[in-house]
């Protein structure tokens, strides 16, 4: 999660399928790209007052476009996947267990 541009309500918040973790990411990125808290449509019993980093989610959105980065120099190890910008439907906040 981190500003969208020079803005101090609006984020674009990057999102990897999975339980967080803070050594793996699987799967696709997704990218929710100026949104405000109010944007994410979340819904159920444990609605927090904000969302941060960490956060696990259960996320129904449309896939609005797809990004395709260029690639790495060549000769470095480095692989850019590919980012599907999404739009929030609705969000739901996890516990786990």
């Amino acid at each position: 999660m981190g500003p969208h541009n020079t803005y101090k309500t609006r984020f674009d918040f990057l999102v990897y399928a999975g339980d967080y973790s803070t050594t793996v990411a699987y799967g696709p990125s997704f990218m929710f790209e100026d949104c405000n808290y109010y944007d994410l449509h979340l819904t159920g019993d444990n609605q927090p007052s904000s969302v941060s980093a960490g956060q696990n989610l259960h996320i129904i959105a449309r896939s609005s476009t797809q990004q395709h980065p260029a690639t790495a120099s060549p000769g470095t190890n480095r692989h850019v996947d590919t980012i599907v910008f999404i739009q929030p439907a609705s969000d739901s906040v996890t516990r786990l267990s």
